[in-house]
């Protein structure tokens, strides 16, 4: 009896470890070093590194369940407290520009983590997460960088699709949804032309719509109209409004997933290869 249950147990901690290794597998793709070139204008120096995790039903980004907390190579050099004493330091001769007439047209002062621009992959399962610095690189005698960082993100539940109705008053003026009491930011980042008229694409973005969005229909007759005469697929979470219409009363009916909140760490060494 005693022979049996060790053979039970020792199969079933080997499953959940295979479950757990294949939700959390992370891997580095990518490892980039440009050092700026002395006296040379518009260089600078680039630090990125790309990180592909492998997590079934993958979401979105939780932006705030995300965070760099390490970032170091192995000659000791903080990386992330090296980068924002750049960035206080460019913002400052920023400013000493601007009080001269000179301005720049461009900035290098984000952080070193953009969740919002975190790639979703469609053709396996997971996600690219990258870190990124035009301030900073690693120390020229380092050979690795160890990254520590904790990122949240959120999970599709198993279970039926639901939908919902969404009515904007005015998405030109007042470009905001209340989706299952929540307040969302809506996004309209593109447009098209068609037949002499614009249509405009308003998106919901991922980090910040409370569920996942499976596709979006037109209740409007305004809006069922656009689609049928420029015949767009849109992405599942964007729908498409013409110019003009978007100062009326617009519905849409949202179809979506329930979600569950995740989080992994990644903790790893990555070689330098300089």
């Amino acid at each position: 009896m005693m022979y049996k249950r060790n053979v039970v147990t020792t199969v079933l901690l080997t499953v959940l470890f295979a479950v757990n290794l294949y939700s959390q597998k992370v891997e580095t793709i990518r490892m980039e070093v440009e050092k700026e070139i002395p006296g040379e204008t518009f260089s600078d120096n680039k630090f990125e590194v790309d990180f592909w995790v492998q997590t079934e039903g993958f979401s979105a980004i939780d932006p705030q369940n995300t965070e760099l907390l390490e970032l170091k190579d192995d000659t000791g050099k903080d990386l992330l407290k090296a980068h924002e004493k750049e960035v206080q330091a460019y913002e400052e001769e920023t400013e000493r520009l601007a009080k001269e007439g000179h301005y720049r047209f461009s900035t290098r002062t984000e952080g070193f983590i953009r969740p919002d621009q975190w790639k979703k992959m469609y053709d396996t399962l997971g996600f690219k997460a990258t870190l990124k610095s035009q301030m900073v690189v690693p120390s020229p005698k380092a050979t690795k960088v160890h990254v520590k960082m904790k990122i949240g993100y959120t999970q599709k539940v198993v279970g039926d699709e639901k939908s919902t109705k969404v009515t904007f008053n005015a998405l030109a003026s007042d470009p905001t949804a209340r989706l299952l009491g929540a307040s969302v930011p809506i996004q309209n980042n593109s447009s098209m032309t068609h037949d002499g008229s614009k249509y405009i694409f308003y998106t919901f973005p991922e980090t910040e719509t409370p569920v996942a969005i499976t596709r979006i229909e037109p209740e409007t007759q305004a809006l069922k109209t656009a689609n049928e005469k420029t015949q767009v697929n849109n992405r599942p979470n964007e729908f498409l409004v013409k110019q003009g219409d978007d100062t009326k009363p617009v519905s849409i009916k949202v179809y979506y997933q329930e979600v569950e909140k995740k989080s992994l760490l990644i903790d790893k060494w990555v070689s330098v290869g300089l």
